[in-house]
């Protein structure tokens, strides 16, 4: 899958497994990646934990610190401009993949951000996100009309606690493995995943990795 989702059987895996994989592009030195990198952790990140978070009710409870600075809220891409270049947001094999899964006027949402992993913290629950600017219970949908795409601008490794994903789940229901997400009439996570063979697939890989998934696959934290 290295050029993207170019070929029937690549789409028909994409199906079945709910993303793709795509290593860093051979035209995009590796210092491009490490700049990016570089940006963003000049930002610095949103202290929280203290008093003052306690009583605003803030909480950081899964060590995913929120980017602060120029990076603060969905401003990503204000604070590293490079991601719109082709180590990112232009790669012709990102753009292939996203144009073979949505068409070829796919639109960037205005939600961006980075997750800076703690490292020690507790893992994360088995979830999927909202879709943003819409109701929280909104359906899900097994056609990937959402993608979302993350970004590695680092070489990433198990130690850093990377993203985990479990393959295929797209076509679990619900929101996350907590049972109160059920609302009393939507299969509890346990029931789903003992009913459908699955296995967690770590990301992992060289600064410029990219993973594109469907928006409905189950993910976390570990």
């Amino acid at each position: 899958m290295a050029n993207g989702l170019c070929s029937d059987e690549a789409v028909q895996r994409f199906v079945v497994s709910g993303f793709v994989q795509l290593p860093p592009s051979t035209a995009v030195p590796p210092a491009a990646h490490a700049e990016i990198a570089a940006q963003i952790h000049r930002c610095g990140v949103q202290e929280a934990g203290g008093p003052e978070d306690a009583r605003a009710g803030r909480r950081d409870p899964y060590g995913l610190r929120q980017l602060d600075g120029d990076a603060a809220g969905n401003n990503l891409l204000h604070a590293a401009p490079a991601l719109r270049g082709p180590a990112f947001l232009e790669s012709p094999h990102l753009v292939a993949t996203l144009t073979r899964l949505l068409g070829p006027e796919y639109r960037l949402h205005p939600h961006c951000r980075g997750h800076l992993r703690k490292r020690g913290a507790k893992t994360s629950m088995w979830h999927v996100d909202a879709y943003k600017g819409l109701p929280w219970c909104s359906g899900r949908l097994h056609e990937p009309h959402w993608c979302m795409v993350m970004y590695y601008p680092q070489d990433t490794t198990p130690e850093m606690g990377p993203t985990q994903l479990l393959p295929g789940t797209q076509f679990y229901r619900g929101d996350s493995d907590r049972a109160h997400y059920s609302r009393g009439h939507i299969p509890s996570f346990g029931e789903q995943l003992a009913g459908w063979a699955t296995c967690v697939h770590t990301v992992t890989g060289p600064a410029g990795t990219v993973v594109v998934m469907h928006y409905d696959l189950w993910h976390r934290a570990p």
